[in-house]
C-alpha cells in the first residue's frame, strides 16, 4: 500500500503532518519517481508544485476516476467556503441555519463549527445563544 509499490504516474494521497480536528487527506497526486531512503516525489496536480514526502505520509489513491477527475478532487482542498449569513438556529440542537456565499441552500451547522466565524459569533451574542446556565435561554 506503501512507498515501495509505487511508480511514477500512480496517484496517491498525503497525510498531514499535523492532524487537526477537521484536516483529512489532501490530494491526489501525482508520483514523480521514489528516491533512496523511502523518499517519494510527488506532483500537485493544480499547482506547479513538486514535493518530497517520506512514504509512510503516502496512501495509494485507488479509484477509477480520471487525471482530470483527480484534478477537480484535489482543487476541492484549496475550496473555502464563506458564510453569507446567519438565517436561523436550532437552540436545543446547538444548531446554526447557514447560507454560504456562492450555494443556494442553506445548511443547519453546529455552532461548534462556526466558532471562528465573526457573522455566527455575532448572530449567537445578539440572540444570547448557549450562554451557560445562568442568563441563557433554554
Amino acid at each position: 500500500m506503501h512507498g515501495p509499490n509505487l511508480r511514477g504516474g500512480d496517484l496517491v494521497l498525503l497525510k498531514p503532518v499535523r492532524k487537526a480536528k477537521l484536516q483529512g487527506l489532501a490530494g491526489p497526486f501525482k508520483v514523480l519517481r521514489t528516491l533512496s531512503n523511502k523518499a517519494v516525489e510527488i506532483a500537485s496536480l493544480v499547482e506547479d508544485k513538486v514535493q518530497v514526502v517520506h512514504e509512510t505520509r503516502l496512501m495509494r489513491f485507488t479509484s477509477s476516476m480520471d487525471e482530470d477527475e483527480a484534478r477537480r478532487l484535489q482543487a476541492s482542498d484549496y475550496e473555502e467556503y464563506v458564510v453569507e449569513s446567519v438565517r436561523d438556529h436550532d437552540e436545543g440542537r446547538k444548531l446554526l441555519l447557514v447560507k454560504w456565499e456562492g450555494y443556494d441552500a442553506p445548511t443547519w451547522e453546529p455552532k461548534d463549527n462556526l466558532s471562528k466565524v465573526k457573522l455566527a459569533t455575532d448572530y449567537i451574542a445578539a440572540h444570547k445563544l448557549w450562554r451557560g446556565r445562568r442568563g441563557g435561554k433554554r
